[in-house]
């Protein structure tokens, strides 16, 4: 999947529908309900981190089943893969290592 700069991936509150990997790019994640900064929506809401490549999101809200808990926006051209949450589920039901791994982080 490609975003453009300013475009939102996943937005606070949604419902969890995948787990994201960076495969080239920048990410911006954001407290609250931040819109996309090129929009000048959103001010007033921190940036938690910057994500790049390698570097996975939504892993939280699907493990917990929660809405998501932050805003993420490309801040650069971005690619990401995306797992869909069934898909995630089975990765984890096959592979015990990786979910060890992301049970670890929370």
């Amino acid at each position: 999947m490609h975003f453009a700069p300013g475009q939102e991936i996943v937005r606070h509150g949604d419902p969890p529908d995948g787990f994201y990997v960076i495969k080239y790019g920048r990410a911006a994640v954001l407290a609250g309900s931040a819109a996309a900064p090129a929009k000048g929506d959103g001010e007033g809401d921190q940036r938690l981190t910057t994500l790049g490549p390698g570097e996975v999101f939504g892993e939280m809200a699907l493990l917990t089943d929660a809405p998501r808990a932050a805003t993420v926006v490309a801040e650069t051209d971005l690619t990401v893969w995306r797992l869909s949450k069934p898909r995630f589920e089975t990765l984890l039901d096959h592979e015990r290592g990786i979910a060890r791994s992301i049970e670890r982080s929370l």
